[in-house]
C-alpha cells in the first residue's frame, strides 16, 4: 500500500529568498525553506525518501534518482517536482526558468533561524524547488483501473523549459 502525501498549498505558491554563500549567489526557492512540512516523512529532510509512495498532488516525477540510492534493484526512486518544473540535478534538484521578459528583479523575503524576517532584491531567471523523493517497488501498486483492449498508453513526453511568467510561482515585481 502506497503512503498518500500531503503537502501544504504554501509550499506550492510561496516563493522564498535562498541566501547567497560561498559559492553561490541568491536566487529564488520554491516553499518556505524553514517550513519542514513542504517535505514530508519522518525526519523531515529534504534529502530522505518516502517509501512505499508516489508523487504527492501538485508534484510530478521528474527524474529517476541515482540507483546508488536504491534499497535493492527492484526498487524504483524518482524526484518528484512541483509540476511544470524539470530535474536539474543541483541543490534543489528542481528549477523553471523564466521567460525573456519576466526575467529581472523581484523583492524576496527570508527569515533566519532567529524568526527575522528581511527582504532583499535579487535578480533571477528562474525559481528553484526541492524536490521530494519516493520509492516504490511494482509490487506496491494495486492497478485497480479497469483495462481495454485496443488502446495503447500515452505517450511519455520529456520535460521542458516552458514560458513562465512571474505570476506562476507567486512573485510580484
Amino acid at each position: 500500500m502506497l503512503t498518500q502525501l500531503s503537502i501544504p498549498t504554501s509550499c506550492l505558491t510561496e516563493t522564498w529568498l535562498d541566501p547567497a554563500t560561498e559559492s553561490r549567489s541568491p536566487g529564488a526557492v520554491l516553499g518556505n525553506p524553514n517550513d519542514p512540512s513542504c517535505w514530508p516523512g519522518p525526519t523531515r529532510n529534504p534529502g530522505s525518501a518516502i517509501s512505499p509512495a508516489i508523487c504527492p498532488s501538485g508534484y510530478t516525477s521528474a527524474c529517476d534518482i541515482n540507483p546508488e540510492s536504491r534499497r535493492d534493484a527492484s526498487e524504483t526512486m524518482w524526484a518528484c517536482c512541483p509540476s511544470n518544473f524539470i530535474c536539474d540535478g543541483g541543490l534543489y534538484s528542481c528549477w523553471r526558468g523564466f521567460s525573456a521578459s519576466a526575467r529581472g528583479t523581484y523583492f524576496l523575503t527570508a527569515t533566519n533561524d532567529a524568526g527575522a524576517t528581511t527582504t532583499t532584491p535579487v535578480v533571477i531567471g528562474g525559481v528553484n524547488a526541492h524536490s521530494v523523493r519516493v520509492a516504490f517497488h511494482s509490487s506496491d501498486i494495486i492497478d485497480e483501473s479497469p483495462i481495454t483492449t485496443g488502446s495503447s498508453p500515452p505517450a511519455a513526453t520529456p520535460p521542458s523549459y516552458v514560458d513562465l511568467t512571474t505570476s506562476d510561482v507567486g512573485l510580484e515585481c
